[in-house]
């Protein structure tokens, strides 16, 4: 019983890790990934902010929201819009999430910049203190893989689960294959000591398989 408590202990920590590794990666090396994009326009609406944003930032305007999936990532943005007859501020929150099968770790990036009459950016005002996530870039990453996911989402529980029965099942395989050959050479299955056409093992006191009896 401890054998087994210890092997699925074992499991749970590789799954969890792996899920972790893996979503790293995907966000630093694969940070794009194949995207199909969806958005949609909503005018005048009231918009919730996914994270806290600056009190000095509006909640109704005219808000675009844009959500793309791919293998290893899912994108988000809420972006909303205040017009003069001068220019156009939008403020933006965007959510990245990584991970393999599903998005299992996000990162947020929240900012606003001006477009002027001329189409041109007036203002970039990245807010870094609202930002979620690790600002390191990990060997050869991409350069806009800075920022790398920390908050866990719904699939870091899914991924990990199936990680974690993964590395199980492997590890039953390497058991089972363990013991038939133990038993193959005439040895005890648990503790590998020749038992020599003993029934029971002196060591550990398991019951001799019949098929390491010598006939």
């Amino acid at each position: 019983m401890k054998r087994l408590a210890k092997l699925v202990s074992a499991s749970i920590v590789l799954g969890l890790l792996t899920t972790i590794m893996t979503s790293l990666l995907i966000a630093a090396y694969w940070p794009a990934g194949w995207i199909y994009p969806q958005s949609r326009f909503r005018q005048l609406e009231t918009i919730e902010w996914m994270i806290p944003v600056p009190d000095d930032w509006p909640t109704t305007g005219d808000i675009t929201t844009v959500t793309q999936g791919s293998i290893g990532m899912q994108f988000y943005s809420q972006g909303l819009h205040k017009y003069t007859d001068e220019s156009t501020s939008t403020y933006y929150i965007k959510r990245i999430s990584h991970g393999w099968p599903f998005a299992a770790l996000s990162r947020y990036e929240a900012g606003s910049y001006v477009w002027t009459s001329r189409n041109e950016i007036d203002a970039l005002m990245p807010n870094q203190e609202w930002m979620r996530g690790v600002r390191f870039k990990l060997p050869f990453a991409a350069d806009h893989a800075e920022l790398l996911p920390t908050v866990p989402s719904v699939g870091f529980i899914a991924n990990s689960t199936l990680f974690a029965c993964f590395y199980t099942m492997i590890m039953f395989l390497i058991i089972f294959a363990k013991s038939k050959l133990k038993t193959k050479r005439g040895l005890c299955s648990q503790c590998a000591y020749p038992l020599e056409n003993l029934k029971t093992c002196p060591e550990c006191g398991t019951p001799a398989d019949p098929r390491t009896m010598v006939q």
